[in-house]
């Protein structure tokens, strides 16, 4: 399947490989709190011979295979020694210890649940689809064993450069399956990208149309200048109709509603209000709409339900530290991070989604 990647494909997938580099040093930084630099050397095919090159007589090896949004698998590979450093840089360690599996394959998953939960957070946004994966119990693996499980996927090596430290190597593996799922929507222009999942995704330009041009055809004309200012029209004097016409492209009329949406850094309420009311969205501001803050999720089995108790723990897909979600009437408007303020647990918001994915998002 991997041969069917043209240099087009080959292309988008290196650029993803590239920013999951840059993203997961700043991951890195924050799970082990040292300056952390991730490079992506090269990115192809692998063949037999490449693992027996690596260097290692084993290697340390984290399987998260996708379970919602895309198919296949992600397999990370990481030197003994660096996993030693990593795990032992987590617990304020000064990462000189010597390779212990019964301690440092346990500690690696948590490291990697961290790259991969960033990750599917902003390639979520990227592609328009809700992704969810499960990161496996790390192992040591041959290179005579990694030779007959992975020939023929897509293998990415990077260098990793720690605190100034001499640089060491960790690859990625996406599965033939996974490569070809993810590299044509890798860059997608976003009016292209669908209203695919209820967590993610934009609705495109060319679904908003059949909706805008069915307007005309109310029975009376009269009532379409008093609908055209919930619209972002301006109010005054009706216009007439002479017959039934195509309204204006959606695109147009959302950029003439979300012009200057909100106010900025300092400027009064009143200011606001008196905007939202020449929009003729002041009528709307006492509405209700339901917050949600989703801080992580988690797929059980009813058998593992039903055994719930008191004391019982959940392990969710989310690590202490890492962005919680903010929905707003079932639509993910923000980003943020868990505060405590007078022993009352808030989210202070850290990133909002970008303005013309909320617009469209507004507009559903």
């Amino acid at each position: 399947m991997a041969d069917h990647l043209d240099e087009a494909l080959k292309a988008k997938l290196r650029a993803g490989e590239e920013g999951f580099a840059e993203r997961s040093g700043e991951i890195f930084r924050t799970v082990i709190n040292l300056e952390t630099h991730l490079t992506l050397l090269d990115l192809k095919e692998a063949e037999a011979g490449d693992f027996q090159t690596l260097g290692q007589d084993e290697w340390v090896g984290v399987v998260a295979p996708f379970v919602k949004g895309l198919s296949g698998q992600v397999v990370f590979l990481l030197d003994k020694a660096f996993t030693a450093r990593v795990v032992d840089y987590m617990i304020m360690g000064d990462g000189e210890v010597d390779f212990m599996p019964e301690e440092h394959l346990d500690g690696i998953v948590e490291a990697i649940n961290q790259l991969m939960g960033n990750e599917l957070t902003v390639l979520s946004t990227l592609i328009g689809i809700s992704l969810r994966n499960e990161v496996n119990p790390a192992r040591l693996l041959p290179p005579d064993e990694l030779a007959a499980l992975y020939t023929g996927w897509q293998l990415a090596s990077f260098e990793v450069r720690i605190d100034g430290r001499e640089p060491v190597r960790m690859y990625r593996l996406l599965s033939p399956n996974l490569a070809l799922e993810l590299a044509p929507l890798l860059g997608r222009p976003l009016e292209e990208i669908g209203d695919s999942d209820e967590d993610f995704g934009v609705r495109p330009r060319t679904q908003a149309a059949p909706a805008a041009a069915e307007a005309p055809t109310i029975p009376m004309p009269q009532a379409a200048p008093a609908a055209a200012p919930s619209m972002g029209q301006p109010s005054g004097p009706a216009p007439s109709y002479a017959a039934p016409a195509p309204m204006a492209p959606p695109k147009d009329m959302r950029q003439a509603q979300f012009t200057d949406f909100g106010p900025g850094p300092g400027t009064p309420r009143g200011n606001l209000e008196q905007r939202l009311g020449d929009q003729s969205l002041g009528r709307v501001m006492d509405l209700r709409l339901p917050v949600v803050i989703e801080l992580g999720r988690k797929n059980m089995l009813i058998k593992d339900i039903v055994e719930l108790g008191p004391g019982s723990v959940i392990e969710l897909n989310k690590l202490v530290g890492e962005p919680v979600d903010l929905f707003v009437n079932g639509k993910r408007f923000a980003q943020g991070e868990v505060v405590v303020i007078d022993e009352n647990f808030g989210v202070r918001v850290t990133d909002l989604v970008p303005l013309e994915q909320r617009s469209y998002q507004a507009g559903e």
